[in-house]
């Protein structure tokens, strides 16, 4: 396991930190509709609130000279004395500017607007609705490999550009579209750098460093991973994989992998087995889920190109049945001698665990008919 005293670690970590899930105070409210018409770093016209996340507020709005449709993130009011978090929300705007991948919103500009004292980005403006409004119809099976499969593509220009996204929900997922839908993915604003810019000075560094200490925990327990929930300094990115995994299985199943209070939630993803897919799944889909859902790190793909490869195979249509997937971890076994997949808490197998016994039954069935053929 994780740790020699899970339960004692548990409850040491998540009674005691605060999850960045704030609602917007009174206060905010108002101040979002004072900002309605304002113009921010002297170009930039604030329209209407659209969104809120962890960080900030995003706003609607448009260019001065161009009339260009762009959305405006501002920080919240209640971190702009915050000198950590406006260091996270400038990395942010940092993570942006490293990533051109099409499934990441485009940075136009970030800075400090003197005038209206707050700190804002420019980013582009996505028309579309989020994974999590997009799962209150049913999702296909095929629908959402299609967008899982653009989420792990993303991720993999993101780890090789030193960015690991660690707040990736279904809220972050904007999706447009339908034939086939189009993907991004929104709200860095707990992203780490794990890599070091040569032109950045040692105490800007230390800083960075600094500001997620061990212990502490960030994000939605329901798509965090088990080194998150204990508040794990380093995690790598089989994390940000563990948390497509979670949402994978959501947009499959119409139900959350794990659910209850948030303590309840974070203790599941660290010691709870996850329960095995409906039998009709296909089994490559539910076997790359259970490989992305282990609760260890290393046991897990150790990158979002193995996930892709499966995804986009699957996707094609061109992956058999019998096929071995990407095998790089011992943990994950060829289809033809894999183990039958975890049983749910009722004690239902997975199709899996159940081909042996309908492959029996058949065997039983068609020697009955032969028998009864021979002696009528």
């Amino acid at each position: 396991m994780l740790v020699p005293d899970l339960h004692g670690r548990c409850e040491s970590n998540f009674t005691g930190v605060s999850y960045i899930q704030k609602a917007p105070s009174t206060q905010e409210t108002l101040m979002s509709d004072d900002l309605n018409g304002q113009i921010v770093a002297g170009k930039y016209l604030l329209e209407g609130l659209v969104g809120e996340g962890s960080m900030g507020r995003v706003f609607s709005g448009r260019t001065l000279d161009t009339q260009d449709r762009v959305a405006i993130k501002i920080l919240h009011t209640h971190l702009q004395k915050r000198q950590d978090f406006r260091e996270r929300f400038e990395l942010e705007a940092k993570a942006l500017s490293r990533l051109a991948h099409p499934s990441f919103s485009k940075i136009h500009e970030s800075g400090h607007d003197d005038e209206l004292d707050l700190d804002f980005m420019v980013l582009e403006f996505i028309d579309g609705v989020n994974a999590a409004k997009r799962m209150e119809t049913p999702i296909s099976v095929d629908e959402a490999c299609v967008i899982a499969l653009q989420v792990s593509e993303a991720l993999l220009e993101a780890h090789s550009q030193g960015v690991l996204h660690r707040d990736l929900k279904p809220e972050n997922i904007m999706v447009s579209g339908d034939d086939p839908p189009v993907v991004k993915l929104l709200d860095l604003g707990l992203a780490k750098l794990f890599d070091t810019d040569p032109d950045e000075s040692t105490d800007v560094l230390k800083r960075r460093r600094n500001l997620t200490k061990a212990g502490e925990v960030f994000g939605t327990p329901a798509y965090m991973s088990p080194e998150m929930c204990l508040g794990t300094r380093d995690v790598s990115a089989s994390s940000d994989l563990y948390s497509l995994g979670l949402i994978l299985f959501e947009m499959v199943e119409g139900k959350p992998v794990f659910s209850g209070t948030p303590v309840k939630i974070s203790m599941d993803q660290v010691e709870t087995s996850p329960p095995a897919m409906s039998p009709d799944v296909p089994v490559d889909i539910a076997r790359l889920v259970a490989w992305m859902l282990q609760k260890e790190p290393a046991d897990r793909p150790q990158s979002a190109n193995q996930v892709s490869e499966i995804l986009r195979k699957h996707v094609a249509g061109t992956r058999p049945i019998a096929e071995t997937p990407v095998v790089t971890n011992p943990v994950v076994a060829p289809l033809e001698t894999a183990p039958p997949l975890t049983a749910t808490a009722e004690g239902a197998t997975s199709a899996a665990g159940r081909t042996p016994i309908f492959v029996g039954l058949l065997v039983v069935g068609v020697l009955a008919l032969v028998i009864a053929w021979l002696l009528r």
